[in-house]
Parts: structure tokens; C-alpha cells; sequence
């Protein structure tokens, strides 16, 4: 991890990859069920699932969330601050302490989630 002269994660001029929102494939399935007769009434039940494998997804809410300390993940460590070691643009070893607050509000990674889902579309 590189950090910046203040001990804080350096923020890269560079575009990063943080992954694609695409899915690697969909999936659905139908199922459709009636009972009845045409002199009593027919009653028909359908019902269509939605399966998405593959896909990386970036929560701004999540992001928001652990910057302002709203979020279940940012009461790990009790919320006390972190030691943080890593290495200067030059590859000197550089280490720092930085308060919960500091260190959630500029990192990104618990805010990338996975695109998988199975979903009910129609009923």
C-alpha cells in the first residue's frame, strides 16, 4: 500500500480497474402451475427466476456509509485508531496511525460488491 507524506493512502492520478458491472452470464426459469376445470374456474400461478453470475458492483451508499461511521463494518476495531504501514512513492517503508474516521473515508473496498443475484421477477 503506498501512502503520501501525511502517513494517508495515496490517491493515484491513474483510472484504476475496480472491476466490471457486466454479468458473466444470465439465467432464467419459468414455472407455471393451474388447477381446475373450465366449468368450475381455472386458477393459473406463474412464476419467473432471475439468476446473475458475475459482475462487480460500487456502492456509493456503502462508501458514504463507512466514511461517516453509519456502517456495521466500520465498528470493527472498535472503532480505535489503525496502524497503517506501507511504502512511499520511492519505496521507502512509511508507517502511520490514522483515526477510524480517516481511514474509512478514503478507503474504497468494502464498497465494491459482488453482482450476483437471484431474483423473483414475475409472480
Amino acid at each position: 500500500m503506498i501512502l503520501d507524506g501525511s502517513g494517508r493512502f495515496q490517491r493515484s492520478n491513474e483510472r484504476e480497474y475496480l472491476g466490471n458491472f457486466n454479468p458473466d452470464w444470465n439465467a432464467g426459469i419459468t414455472g407455471a402451475l393451474s388447477y381446475g376445470t373450465a366449468s368450475m374456474g381455472r386458477v393459473s400461478f406463474t412464476v419467473l427466476f432471475d439468476y446473475m453470475k458475475g459482475g462487480d458492483i460500487y456502492s456509493y451508499t456503502n462508501a458514504q456509509a463507512a466514511a461517516f461511521g453509519t456502517s456495521a463494518i466500520t465498528a470493527e476495531n472498535n472503532r480505535a485508531d489503525y496502524a497503517i504501514a506501507g511504502v512511499d512513492v520511492d519505496g521507502n517503508p512509511v508507517s502511520s496511525t490514522l483515526s477510524a474516521q480517516q481511514y474509512w473515508g478514503s478507503y474504497c473496498q468494502p464498497s465494491i460488491l459482488s453482482g450476483c443475484s437471484t431474483r423473483v421477477k414475475s409472480i
